[in-house]
């Protein structure tokens, strides 16, 4: 299970959605009360056989987040949650049928003028969502995300452009590993969550996708014609400073972990192509 957590208030959070309200003499958007909001369920491509015990569980689960003051007596901030089942994806724990969970927010109090000199306490501060899903493994949105990798194998987990949503330990939260800063798993068997990824399967899928944009490019110029080649081609020379870059971004990270030359100049010669194309 996954699940995101708050430094802020050491606690695991929730989801807030909430109405304005009328500023009491002495309160203030930090001693505020909000409250717990659960919202109607969320079914995402279950059956109605699962979706039973699948509601069921994660009404479980909400069970114990009721727990937590800060999650059913927020002060200073408002929580919603919703209970949801889904599909199983690629990437989840094998031999399961099904996901299920809570999705939350919590949404901060701050003060609201209504241009006319009158003030209110209301949850326009900032937001922190939160997951927690059973059966699965990833990011809320690599769990929500139904894509097959190229190759067919076993999602490729935590490798985001940006280099924030990674898998590597940076914590821990009551005796349990915190990945990329926000996540830990919990499992009755101590297994990690997740495995490696091998070299030579990362340079593998991504000479796939080079190859993939190469016949696309290919594909989408007979489709156009020639009446439509002179806007697309100002925009694909438009973006090309910001692909290379991004390449060559991609051809460095291989370098520095460790990928072959022989592989890193194959994977030049498709960017080329691609370009080309």
């Amino acid at each position: 299970m996954i699940m995101k957590h708050s430094h802020m208030l050491l606690s695991l959070f929730v989801t807030i959605a909430v109405a304005r309200t009328a500023r009491a003499q002495g309160d203030s958007p930090e001693t505020h009360r909000g409250a717990l909001a659960v919202k109607s369920d969320a079914n995402v491509g279950t059956s109605v056989t699962q979706r039973t015990p699948g509601i069921a569980g994660a009404e479980r689960v909400l069970a114990v987040l009721r727990r937590d003051d800060a999650i059913s007596r927020p002060v200073g901030y408002t929580v919603s949650v919703r209970r949801f089942t889904a599909a199983h994806h690629d990437g989840d724990l094998p031999n399961m049928q099904y996901r299920y969970g809570v999705r939350g927010d919590a949404v901060y109090f701050g003060i609201a003028d209504d241009g006319k000199g009158q003030t209110t306490i209301a949850a326009n501060g900032g937001s922190y969502n939160f997951q927690l899903t059973v059966n699965a493994v990833g990011y809320p949105a690599e769990m929500d995300n139904s894509d097959r990798e190229l190759d067919g194998g076993p999602r490729v987990l935590g490798a985001d452009e940006g280099g924030v949503e990674t898998y590597r330990v940076t914590g821990q939260l009551h005796g349990r590993p915190i990945y990329g800063g926000n996540c830990t798993y919990v499992s009755r068997k101590p297994v990690p969550p997740i495995i490696p990824v091998t070299k030579q399967r990362y340079i593998e899928l991504e000479l796939l996708r080079a190859r993939g944009d190469s016949s696309r490019h290919a594909t989408r110029q007979v489709e156009v014609g020639s009446a439509a080649i002179s806007d697309q081609l100002e925009r694909f020379l438009r973006d090309r400073p910001k692909r290379e870059a991004d390449n060559q971004k991609t051809i460095a990270e291989l370098k520095k972990a460790g990928i072959d030359d022989a592989s890193l100049t194959q994977m030049r010669e498709a960017f080329k192509k691609a370009e080309a194309d």
